[in-house]
Protein backbone atom coordinates (compact mmCIF):
# COMPACT_ATOMS: atom_id res chain seq x y z
CA UNK A 1 0.00 0.00 0.00
CA UNK A 2 2.87 2.78 0.78
CA UNK A 3 4.64 1.45 -2.71
CA UNK A 4 1.44 2.50 -4.24
CA UNK A 5 0.42 5.78 -2.76
CA UNK A 6 4.27 7.00 -3.06
CA UNK A 7 3.70 5.93 -7.30
CA UNK A 8 0.52 7.95 -7.00
CA UNK A 9 2.36 11.30 -5.44
CA UNK A 10 5.01 10.46 -7.73
CA UNK A 11 2.67 10.63 -10.82
CA UNK A 12 0.67 13.36 -9.32
CA UNK A 13 4.21 15.26 -9.17
CA UNK A 14 4.80 14.66 -12.37
CA UNK A 15 1.42 15.67 -13.68
CA UNK A 16 1.75 18.94 -11.85
CA UNK A 17 5.49 19.76 -13.55
CA UNK A 18 3.77 19.14 -16.70
CA UNK A 19 1.00 20.86 -16.76
CA UNK A 20 3.50 23.73 -15.76
CA UNK A 21 5.93 23.39 -18.19
CA UNK A 22 3.85 22.52 -21.11
CA UNK A 23 1.97 25.79 -21.32
CA UNK A 24 5.30 27.81 -22.40
CA UNK A 25 5.84 25.45 -25.34
CA UNK A 26 2.56 25.39 -26.62
CA UNK A 27 2.07 26.86 -29.89
CA UNK A 28 -0.53 29.45 -29.86
CA UNK A 29 -3.48 29.78 -31.35
CA UNK A 30 -5.55 32.95 -32.29
CA UNK A 31 -8.91 32.78 -33.93
CA UNK A 32 -11.71 35.16 -35.97
CA UNK A 33 -13.85 33.39 -38.56
CA UNK A 34 -12.21 31.18 -40.68
CA UNK A 35 -8.83 32.65 -39.87
CA UNK A 36 -6.56 31.15 -37.16
CA UNK A 37 -2.96 33.02 -36.87
CA UNK A 38 -0.29 30.27 -35.19
CA UNK A 39 1.95 31.18 -32.54
CA UNK A 40 3.57 34.75 -33.24
CA UNK A 41 6.97 35.02 -32.29
CA UNK A 42 9.94 37.41 -32.10
CA UNK A 43 13.72 36.45 -32.11
CA UNK A 44 15.00 38.11 -29.31
CA UNK A 45 17.23 41.10 -29.70
CA UNK A 46 20.79 42.55 -29.01
CA UNK A 47 21.10 45.37 -26.42
CA UNK A 48 21.22 47.76 -28.84
CA UNK A 49 18.92 46.65 -31.44
CA UNK A 50 16.88 49.27 -32.86
CA UNK A 51 14.41 46.87 -34.38
CA UNK A 52 13.48 43.08 -34.51
CA UNK A 53 12.14 40.55 -36.97
CA UNK A 54 8.65 38.60 -36.48
CA UNK A 55 6.66 35.27 -37.80
CA UNK A 56 3.67 33.20 -37.93
CA UNK A 57 1.90 31.70 -39.73
CA UNK A 58 -1.89 31.95 -41.17
CA UNK A 59 -4.50 29.92 -42.54
CA UNK A 60 -7.85 30.66 -44.18
CA UNK A 61 -10.28 27.82 -43.60
CA UNK A 62 -12.92 30.18 -44.41
CA UNK A 63 -14.78 30.18 -48.37
CA UNK A 64 -13.36 33.59 -49.17
CA UNK A 65 -10.21 34.93 -49.95
CA UNK A 66 -9.05 37.68 -47.06
CA UNK A 67 -5.92 40.25 -47.16
CA UNK A 68 -3.48 41.06 -43.76
CA UNK A 69 -3.27 44.17 -44.74
CA UNK A 70 -1.05 46.08 -41.72
CA UNK A 71 -0.04 45.46 -37.76
CA UNK A 72 -0.62 47.49 -35.24
CA UNK A 73 1.07 47.29 -32.42
CA UNK A 74 3.85 49.60 -30.15
CA UNK A 75 6.69 49.53 -31.15
CA UNK A 76 5.27 50.05 -34.61
CA UNK A 77 5.23 47.14 -36.95
CA UNK A 78 5.19 46.71 -40.88
CA UNK A 79 4.69 44.00 -43.06
CA UNK A 80 8.31 43.04 -45.54
CA UNK A 81 9.59 41.37 -47.70
CA UNK A 82 12.81 39.72 -48.39
CA UNK A 83 14.15 39.25 -51.82
CA UNK A 84 17.42 39.42 -53.75
CA UNK A 85 18.05 41.31 -57.05
CA UNK A 86 20.34 40.42 -60.30
CA UNK A 87 23.12 41.33 -58.90
CA UNK A 88 22.92 39.08 -55.19
CA UNK A 89 22.13 42.22 -53.29
CA UNK A 90 19.03 41.35 -50.62
CA UNK A 91 16.89 44.03 -50.13
CA UNK A 92 14.12 43.59 -47.33
CA UNK A 93 11.23 46.30 -48.48
CA UNK A 94 7.88 47.19 -46.99
CA UNK A 95 4.50 45.44 -48.57
CA UNK A 96 1.07 47.03 -48.76
CA UNK A 97 -0.46 43.02 -47.95
CA UNK A 98 -0.26 39.35 -47.66
CA UNK A 99 -3.20 37.74 -49.73
CA UNK A 100 -4.99 34.41 -48.43
CA UNK A 101 -6.94 32.34 -50.93
CA UNK A 102 -9.46 29.86 -49.26
CA UNK A 103 -7.90 27.00 -48.13
CA UNK A 104 -4.62 28.21 -47.97
CA UNK A 105 -1.85 28.76 -45.33
CA UNK A 106 0.82 31.44 -45.19
CA UNK A 107 4.06 31.51 -43.24
CA UNK A 108 6.25 34.59 -42.25
CA UNK A 109 9.44 32.73 -41.92
CA UNK A 110 13.48 34.36 -41.79
CA UNK A 111 14.52 35.35 -45.60
CA UNK A 112 10.81 35.59 -46.48
CA UNK A 113 7.94 37.70 -45.19
CA UNK A 114 7.92 38.98 -41.83
CA UNK A 115 7.20 41.64 -39.66
CA UNK A 116 9.70 44.32 -38.86
CA UNK A 117 9.31 46.24 -35.48
CA UNK A 118 10.87 49.16 -35.81
CA UNK A 119 11.82 52.29 -33.05
CA UNK A 120 12.63 49.92 -30.29
CA UNK A 121 13.83 51.59 -27.06
CA UNK A 122 14.90 48.39 -25.26
CA UNK A 123 15.88 44.52 -26.51
CA UNK A 124 13.06 42.28 -26.59
CA UNK A 125 14.34 39.64 -24.09
CA UNK A 126 13.53 35.76 -24.24
CA UNK A 127 10.21 35.18 -22.52
CA UNK A 128 8.66 38.62 -22.94
CA UNK A 129 5.62 39.36 -24.85
CA UNK A 130 4.22 41.79 -27.12
CA UNK A 131 0.32 42.21 -27.66
CA UNK A 132 -0.32 43.50 -31.19
CA UNK A 133 -3.15 43.73 -34.02
CA UNK A 134 -3.39 42.13 -36.88
CA UNK A 135 -5.49 43.95 -39.37
CA UNK A 136 -7.57 41.65 -41.97
CA UNK A 137 -9.25 43.29 -45.04
CA UNK A 138 -12.70 41.07 -44.13
CA UNK A 139 -11.98 39.71 -40.97
CA UNK A 140 -11.21 42.79 -39.33
CA UNK A 141 -8.61 43.18 -36.16
CA UNK A 142 -7.21 40.00 -35.03
CA UNK A 143 -5.71 40.34 -31.33
CA UNK A 144 -2.38 38.02 -30.92
CA UNK A 145 0.33 38.35 -28.80
CA UNK A 146 4.33 37.39 -30.48
CA UNK A 147 6.70 35.58 -27.73
CA UNK A 148 9.62 36.56 -27.70
CA UNK A 149 12.28 33.27 -28.49
CA UNK A 150 15.85 32.75 -28.61
CA UNK A 151 16.81 32.00 -32.60
CA UNK A 152 17.43 27.94 -31.30
CA UNK A 153 14.13 27.34 -29.79
CA UNK A 154 12.46 28.82 -33.46
CA UNK A 155 13.73 26.55 -35.47
CA UNK A 156 10.66 24.08 -35.50
CA UNK A 157 8.00 26.33 -34.24
CA UNK A 158 6.51 27.32 -37.50
CA UNK A 159 5.41 24.33 -39.52
CA UNK A 160 6.88 23.32 -43.24
CA UNK A 161 4.08 25.18 -45.48
CA UNK A 162 4.34 27.12 -48.63
CA UNK A 163 6.51 30.51 -47.91
CA UNK A 164 3.98 33.45 -47.97
CA UNK A 165 5.58 34.45 -51.71
CA UNK A 166 4.56 31.21 -52.82
CA UNK A 167 1.11 31.58 -51.92
CA UNK A 168 0.19 34.64 -53.68
CA UNK A 169 1.74 37.23 -50.75
CA UNK A 170 3.66 40.75 -52.20
CA UNK A 171 6.87 40.30 -53.50
CA UNK A 172 8.81 36.67 -54.63
CA UNK A 173 11.07 34.81 -52.36
CA UNK A 174 13.95 33.17 -54.46
CA UNK A 175 15.88 30.35 -54.16
CA UNK A 176 18.71 32.57 -54.61
CA UNK A 177 18.46 34.00 -50.54
CA UNK A 178 20.28 30.98 -49.72
CA UNK A 179 23.18 31.84 -47.83
CA UNK A 180 21.86 35.08 -46.55
CA UNK A 181 21.57 35.29 -42.88
CA UNK A 182 17.94 36.27 -42.58
CA UNK A 183 16.37 39.76 -41.44
CA UNK A 184 19.27 40.17 -38.81
CA UNK A 185 21.84 40.99 -40.90
CA UNK A 186 22.79 44.28 -41.25
CA UNK A 187 26.08 44.17 -42.97
CA UNK A 188 27.48 44.47 -46.76
CA UNK A 189 25.12 43.07 -49.53
CA UNK A 190 22.17 44.05 -47.55
CA UNK A 191 19.34 47.04 -48.06
CA UNK A 192 16.12 47.79 -46.20
CA UNK A 193 14.04 50.42 -48.29
CA UNK A 194 11.81 52.16 -46.11
CA UNK A 195 13.33 51.93 -42.76
CA UNK A 196 15.14 54.96 -41.05
CA UNK A 197 18.88 55.07 -41.32
CA UNK A 198 20.26 53.40 -38.23
CA UNK A 199 17.53 51.07 -38.00
CA UNK A 200 19.20 47.84 -39.42
CA UNK A 201 17.20 44.74 -38.46
CA UNK A 202 18.49 42.71 -35.26
CA UNK A 203 17.24 39.23 -35.63
CA UNK A 204 19.82 38.05 -32.73
CA UNK A 205 21.99 37.36 -35.43
CA UNK A 206 25.05 38.37 -33.58
CA UNK A 207 26.68 35.91 -31.32
CA UNK A 208 25.18 37.96 -28.21
CA UNK A 209 22.75 35.85 -26.79
CA UNK A 210 20.31 38.19 -24.57
CA UNK A 211 19.29 37.45 -21.33
CA UNK A 212 15.61 36.19 -20.40
CA UNK A 213 13.42 38.60 -19.52
CA UNK A 214 12.49 39.41 -15.66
Amino acid sequence: MKLRHALFALAATVAASAATTLPAMAQEEFTAGGLTVNHPYIVATPRTAKSAAGYFSVTNAGPAADRLISIESDPRGALHETSTDANGVAKMNEVEGIELAPGESVTLRPRGMHVMFMGLTEPFLIGATLPAKLVFEKAGPVDVTFTVQSRADTASIIPAEKPAAETGAAGQEGAAQEGMSGEGMSGEGMSHEGMPQGDAPADASTPEEPAPAQ
